[in-house]
């Protein structure tokens, strides 16, 4: 082997020994939270606590239980996140996260979405959406009209495409299954929709905007299902099941 060769092999090696070495420590974990606190005070005025952070930008991070707290009141809090950044979005000083992942979450929909709505958005970023994959499990969302235990759910980003999967139940009714959507300027095409809602099923695809040509199916769908999500409207009197062809 030449002089070359075997420094190249010693530069290898010793590159892969400071990786492994640096994705065993944990590093920056404070500069994340740190940077992360400011951000939701800026955005929603309110205030972060993470109980505490692990890991370094190689191997990611993980946290303990973390609370968004505003004028005392909780409006956000999970049992644990874990994020995945991609490296190579930090060497180009725009960081992305490949996953973030988020459990035990308690959430007021109507509450954290009242705050969202306060917020400004104007000038903040090129609209590019900054993870390729959002999982939320074992968590409980609620709101005044339902109720959602969710055991899990991914939102998957990669270029126009967006996908999610879900296993979960509202008010009691379970709902599983995958849909994909193509988003191309004002172009909205649903490529596939196959969600199984108590013992039924739905399914479709096609032109949601800016014409609607939608095509699918009903199989099976129970109409005291349906109403479980609506829950001021009383089931009494109520029964039977739906199978129909639809087209729009």
């Amino acid at each position: 082997m030449t002089g070359k060769k075997m420094l190249a092999l010693f530069l290898v090696l010793g590159l892969a020994g400071v990786l492994l070495i640096g994705a065993s420590m944990n590093f920056a974990g404070d500069l994340v939270a740190r940077e992360a606190g400011k951000a939701v005070k800026d955005l929603l005025g309110a205030d972060l606590s993470i109980a505490e952070i692990r890991g370094n930008p190689l191997k990611g991070f993980t946290t303990g239980k973390i609370d968004l707290v505003k004028e005392g009141k909780s409006i956000f809090s999970a049992g644990f996140l874990e994020i995945r950044l991609k490296l190579l979005s930090l060497l180009r000083g725009s960081p992305k996260l490949k996953i973030l992942s988020v459990g035990g979450v308690k959430l007021d929909a109507d509450r954290l979405a009242a705050e969202i709505a306060k917020m400004d958005f104007k000038g903040r970023g090129s609209g590019e959406i900054p993870i390729e994959t959002l999982r939320i499990v074992e968590s409980t969302v609620e709101s005044k009209w339902a109720k959602a235990d969710v055991k899990s759910a991914s939102l998957s980003f990669s270029g126009k495409d967006i996908s999610t999967e879900v296993d979960l139940s509202v008010n009691s009714v379970p709902i599983r299954g995958k849909v994909s959507v193509l988003i191309d300027g004002s172009a909205v095409d649903l490529r596939s929709l196959g969600v199984d809602v108590g013992k039924g099923r739905l399914s479709g695809s096609g032109r949601v905007a800016p014409d609607l040509s939608v095509k699918g199916d009903v199989k099976n769908l129970d109409i005291r299902d349906v109403l479980a999500f609506w829950p001021a409207v009383q089931p009494d009197g109520f029964e039977g099941k739906a199978s129909l062809s639809f087209s729009g």
